[in-house]
């Protein structure tokens, strides 16, 4: 899903992280559509083929340029872009690379010169920075509840239990 999110357009990014989660429950519900009619080794060997045939795929396919940014591999981020917007010419995805390295680059460099008035910051300080901040600790807290509240709701007993349910 970060993959996703950090390779989709903008304006694609939303659909896209939310089908993550609606293929899962489709493939399960597939999945147990076809325990009805098969038996289980068969419906295992299906199901095996899908990572293979993922990892295989995944092997063409290239790193994120939000990573490659942040690593200043830069002349591989606008590859990356290029291939990932449909090989387009570099100058139609400028504009895109221009803001990923603003946001990831030049902000963050600010932001730590603000905060630090010029100090260098010790190796602690500088690794624990990002938990103290509320983009981090508010989506933090949501994704910790949803979970504590899905799991300890039943949801895994109801899963492994649902056909005789």
């Amino acid at each position: 899903m970060t993959y996703v999110a950090e390779i989709t357009e903008p304006k694609y990014r939303g659909i896209l992280s939310a089908l993550g989660s609606t293929c899962v429950i489709t493939g399960v519900f597939i999945q147990f559509i076809m325990g009805s009619f098969m038996d289980w080794r068969t419906i295992a060997a299906l199901s095996s083929a899908f990572p293979i045939i993922c990892i295989i795929a995944l092997c063409f396919v290239p790193e994120s340029p939000t990573w490659l940014i942040r690593e200043h591999r830069f002349r591989e981020a606008v590859k990356s872009l290029q291939w990932l917007r449909g090989w387009v010419p570099e100058y139609m995805i400028e504009a895109e690379f221009n803001r990923l390295y603003e946001e990831l680059i030049t902000q963050p460099a600010l932001e730590e010169a603000v905060e630090n008035h010029g100090e260098k910051p010790s190796k602690w300080t500088n690794r624990f920075r990002m938990f103290r901040k509320r983009s981090f600790l508010v989506p933090f807290i949501l994704v910790t509840f949803t979970f504590f509240t899905g799991h300890f709701s039943g949801k895994t007993p109801l899963q492994t239990y649902a056909v005789q349910v």
